[in-house]
């Protein structure tokens, strides 16, 4: 069972992932962008270091991508008060407005593929994919 479950979670996850990047491309967004805002919006203030393993790329593609979102205002860059050498990025209210809207209008978009499923269905999709959120969340807890 749970190995069935695997398979069609990493199916529908796949594409979720890409209407995702295709939503945010129709939409003049960078989706490695959003990806990292995402990060910052819900974890809080990360180092670079921190968002390269979550997002499992290499450092130099966070830096240009944190470079270029700094530019644009959407991330902060500020002295990590631990380790004078190092840096901190938070997400600015010009990047919480864009993962806000970019997620506004994917979620519209995942929610036509939900259709009419029944409630009591979408009641046990929304807490079995809960569930998994809090697992996954509790991963990266783990890993720092």
């Amino acid at each position: 069972m749970q190995k069935e479950a695997a398979f069609k979670l990493m199916f529908c996850a796949g594409w979720v992932y890409r209407m995702a990047r295709r939503h945010a491309h129709d939409n003049g967004a960078r989706f490695t962008q959003l990806m990292i805002l995402t990060d910052l919006k819900l974890l809080g203030k990360l180092s670079p270091k921190d968002i390269a393993d979550i997002e499992q790329v290499r450092r130099p593609t966070i830096s240009a991508a944190i470079r270029d979102m700094e530019a644009d205002g959407l991330v902060k860059c500020s002295p990590d008060p631990d380790d004078g050498r190092g840096t901190i990025v938070e997400i600015t209210k010009k990047g919480r407005t864009l993962v806000q809207t970019q997620g506004d209008g994917l979620a519209d978009t995942v929610a036509e593929l939900i259709g009419d499923m029944p409630n009591s269905s979408l009641r046990k999709l929304n807490s079995g994919l809960g569930a998994l959120q809090d697992r996954l969340l509790s991963q990266l807890d783990r890993n720092e």
